[in-house]
This record gives structure tokens, sequence and C-alpha cells, in this order.
């Protein structure tokens, strides 16, 4: 077997099918191509633990993402769920994606060498975004989601603006653990991935580009202390409120960004009513008809995504994953649900005490990653999209090499 793992290299044919899925994922996700690269994956996967005839030892995680979906199955058992076959098809999507965040787990433990998986995950998803914005560029600036073409009749391009602007949110960031050593090659991905978050529009997004450049400047040095925190925060700031008035007095920025944000200015500092933005507006309905939800059945909620079918006649989900898991699931699944991220914060601050200046640094700006993910999901569902999923399986990744660092200490967080 070890001839043969040689001579067909399983890990580089891993590594290749990796980079296929990821950048499917983003390009073509909903067509068979997206699915093959996907199904690809996970047959190479298996086939690494049946070569190692083992499967790695799974974090607490997944098993708090498998007790999850049990909830949800029990809650169509004893008749909580509402619409049952909304959510058992949910709950195959569920497991489809827990089977896909295991073996990328399980890759990337096989592989040991977390920078380089990271790499992988960080090149896939620029090369699909920067592939989606020449795809689209005759179109840049004017629609915030392109029209795609079609290749053998095979859809590709055309992401919709919340997965760009959120992927290339989560580059950026990733891209100061990347690129803190190479000044140039960092802010050229930082701009280009600024491009794309801009003429995707999605406002929330731009919540990772001060965490991005906070990443740079502070977490970046080797001297560090609270005085030039604040430093580089006002420096941060003042960036921002520069790039805030370029949106609002171009009137191409303008017309994709600038007014969204715009709105949300005006929603936080003026009179709720004056507001006359149909996205926002719409989220802030769809939010108070979720509340109303959850007060009618606060303990287990009406089931796995049951609330469009129920309150939104099939239409738009809460846009709220705080609400949507509570609709869905009640307190108990919410605190379920949960825990998973929990657990990784925990474990992050925990290494964090232990950690050198180079791992401290990383853990810093993952800590900052997951709040920021965690903020945004007040604004977005996210609890079945497997692209911003991912992120949290990279970190549980990074906690296992920082174990395995550390296991000479006994330290014990599970």
């Amino acid at each position: 077997m070890s001839t043969l793992r040689k001579k067909i290299g399983i890990g580089n044919v891993a590594d290749t099918l990796f980079c296929l899925f990821l950048v499917m994922s983003f390009l073509s996700e909903r067509t068979n191509l997206g699915r093959l690269t996907m199904l690809l994956f996970i047959v190479i996967c298996i086939f690494m633990i049946i070569i190692r005839a083992r499967i790695v030892k799974l974090p607490t995680y997944f098993a708090l993402e498998i007790i999850f979906i049990g909830y949800c199955i029990l809650q169509i058992l004893i008749g909580v769920t509402v619409d049952k076959n909304v959510s058992k098809d949910m709950i195959q999507t569920l497991l489809v994606c827990t089977l896909v965040y295991i073996c990328v787990y399980n890759y990337a433990i096989f592989r040991n060498n977390f920078k380089h998986v990271l790499k992988l995950f960080f090149l896939s998803f620029v090369w699909a975004i920067l592939i989606n914005l020449l795809i689209d560029v005759g179109t840049l600036f004017e629609n915030r989601s392109g029209n795609g073409i079609q290749i053998g009749g095979i859809n590709i391009g055309g992401v919709i603006s919340i997965s760009v602007g959120w992927m290339a949110g989560i580059c950026m960031v990733l891209a100061t653990i990347l690129y803190k050593n190479d000044k140039k090659k960092f802010w050229i991905i930082f701009l280009l991935l600024l491009l794309a978050l801009v003429s995707s529009g999605t406002r929330k997004a731009f919540l990772f580009v001060p965490v991005a450049m906070l990443g740079w400047f502070y977490f970046g040095q080797h001297r560090r202390n609270i005085f030039k925190l604040f430093a580089n925060m006002i420096v941060v700031l003042t960036l921002c409120i520069i790039g805030y008035y370029l949106t609002i007095y171009n009137a191409t920025l303008y017309s994709i960004v600038g007014y969204r944000l715009e709105n949300v200015v005006e929603y936080i500092t003026n009179d709720k009513n004056d507001i006359d933005d149909a996205s926002l507006l719409t989220r802030l309905s769809l939010i108070e008809a979720a509340k109303s939800a959850l007060w009618e059945r606060p303990l287990m909620g009406w089931g796995l995504d049951n609330f469009r079918y129920i309150f939104n006649n099939g239409g738009y989900y809460s846009h709220n994953n705080f609400l949507e898991i509570l609709v869905s699931g009640g307190w108990i699944g919410f605190v379920i649900y949960y825990l998973k991220y929990l657990y990784i914060i925990v474990s992050l601050w925990i290494y964090r005490k232990y950690a050198g200046d180079r791992d401290k640094n990383m853990i810093n700006v993952f800590l900052l990653l997951a709040i920021v993910m965690i903020t945004l999901e007040y604004w977005q569902v996210t609890y079945y999209s497997r692209k911003f999923m991912m992120i949290w399986v990279l970190m549980l990744v990074y906690l296992q090499s920082l174990r395995a660092l550390k296991k000479s200490k006994q330290l014990i967080i599970e």
C-alpha cells in the first residue's frame, strides 16, 4: 500500500480535488459539475481513510453538529415540526454538509500541514472570485450579480452578491495571516478583493475590511501595546470613513453600494421610519415576523426551515441566522447549534495563553474573524452554506495543530 500511495501521489491528488471542489463550489455550486467535484473530493478523502486504515478523531464540534441534526429529526418524530417534508429536505442538506466538513477535516489532518491547506483554501477562493469578476467584467458596477456564462450547458460564474462579498471579506482577513511578511502581495490581493466586495454591493461584508486592516497594521507587528492598538484603530477608522464618503460622492459607487451603506447609517443614527431602502425594510419585517413566530413556540420551535413556508408563503427565510435557528428549533435547538461556535472560541482563547508570538497573532486574527462572522449572522442565514461554514472547519484544523504542539503539556479542552 505504501508503494501504491507514493506512486499515485495521493496527497497531490487530494490537493487538486480539494482546490477544484472549492473553486466549483463558488462558481458553479448548484450544477452537475459542482456536485461532481464535491463527490470526487469526498471519494478521495474516503480513499485516504481506507489507505491509512483509520479516521482521525473528530473534535466536539462535529458531535454538536450531529446532535443538532438528530434534534431536528426528533422534532419530526414527536410531531413538533409543522411541514415535515421541508424539514426532511433541509436535514438531508445538513447531512451532506456535515459529511463534507468531516472530509475536509480528515483531509487537512492527513496532510499534516495547516499553512499548506489554509493557502490552498485561500488561493482557490481568490482565483474563483477573480474568475467571476472577469466573467462579469462587462457588467461590473452595473449590477450586483452578473449573469455568468454557459460552457457545455453548465452555468459558470454569475455568483450571487452575498457569496462574493462574504468570501472576498473572509479572504481579506486570511491574507493577513498568509502574507504578513509580504507587504506588496498583501496589498495587491487586498485591493483586488476590495474591488470584488464593492462590486457585490454586500454592505454587511464590509465589516471584514476593518478587521483585515487591523490584522495587518497591528497583529503583524513584533512589539505591541495598548497605545499602538488605539493608534492603529484610529488609522483603520479614518480609512473606513474616507472609503464610506468615496462611495457616497462617486455616482457609480453610490448606485452599487453607497446608497446601501448610507441607509444603514441612517438606520443607526436617525428615525427608523425615514428608511426607504426596500431591501433593508424587507429584512426588518422578516426579522419582526420571526420574533413573533418564536414567541408562539419558544421552547422547541416550528421545525427546521419552516419559517419561510409557514410565515412567508414559501418565500424568503428570516435573513437572520439567530432567529432562523430559534424559529426552527426553539431555545433548545439554538443552544445546541451555537455551542459549537462557543467550543471553537473558548478553545482558541485557552490556547492563546500558551502560544508563542507567531501563533498568538494567528489566534488573534481567527478570534476576530469568528466574532465578525457570528455578528454578521444577525443579517444573514448561514447554517447550511458550505462556503461560509468551512472556515470554522479550518479553525478546528488549526486547533488540532496547536493541540499536537502542546501535547506534552497535557492541555485538555475536549
